[in-house]
C-alpha cells in the first residue's frame, strides 16, 4: 500500500470513525508523541490509524499476522531474514525499527537489561528477534 493510497484510506476511515468515538484509542509514536488513533479492518487486516490534531495521517500500524509485505507475512519474522538488517535503528524509549521498503517499517521485540538501580545497561536484540509491528510513519527530520 503506497503512502498516498494510505492518506486516502485514512481520510475515509476518519469520516467513518468521526461518526462513532467508540473505536478511538491512543498510541505512542517512534518519537514518543502520544496521539489519538482509530482501529480499522481493511481486507481482513486490523490497523491502527494515528492522527494528529489536523487529521493528517501520522502513524499507521498493524500487528496482525495476516499483514503481508511483498506477499510475505511480516509479523513474527526474524531480524536475520532481512537483507538490510544492518540498517537497524533505535528510537530510545520506543524500540528498534528497520525500513522494509519505501512505505513500511517494522519494529522488533527486545528486552532491556537493567541493573539493580533500574539503569539501562544495554538493549538486547539479536538475529532471532521477531517483528512485533509494521508501521508507516513520516519521520520529521
Amino acid at each position: 500500500m503506497k503512502f498516498i493510497e494510505s492518506r486516502i484510506l485514512v481520510f475515509i476511515i476518519l469520516i467513518t470513525a468521526s461518526m462513532t468515538a467508540q473505536n478511538k484509542t491512543f498510541t505512542v509514536t517512534p518519537i514518543n508523541d502520544i496521539i489519538s488513533c482509530y482501529e480499522a479492518s481493511i481486507n481482513g487486516v486490523k490497523f491502527s490509524i494515528g492522527i494528529d490534531d489536523y487529521h493528517d495521517s501520522l502513524f499507521i500500524t498493524t500487528n496482525d499476522e495476516n499483514f503481508k509485505i511483498d506477499d510475505k507475512p511480516i509479523i513474527g519474522r526474524q531480524l536475520s531474514s532481512f537483507q538490510n538488517n544492518s540498517n537497524l535503528k533505535l528510537a530510545r524509549g520506543w524500540g528498534y525499527y528497520l525500513k522494509v521498503n519505501e512505505d513500511w517499517y517494522v519494529a522488533f521485540k527486545y528486552d532491556e537489561k537493567k541493573d539493580k538501580s533500574n539503569k539501562e545497561l544495554e538493549d538486547k536484540l539479536d538475529e532471532d528477534s521477531k517483528v512485533m509491528l509494521a508501521f508507516q510513519y513520516n519521520f520529521r527530520h
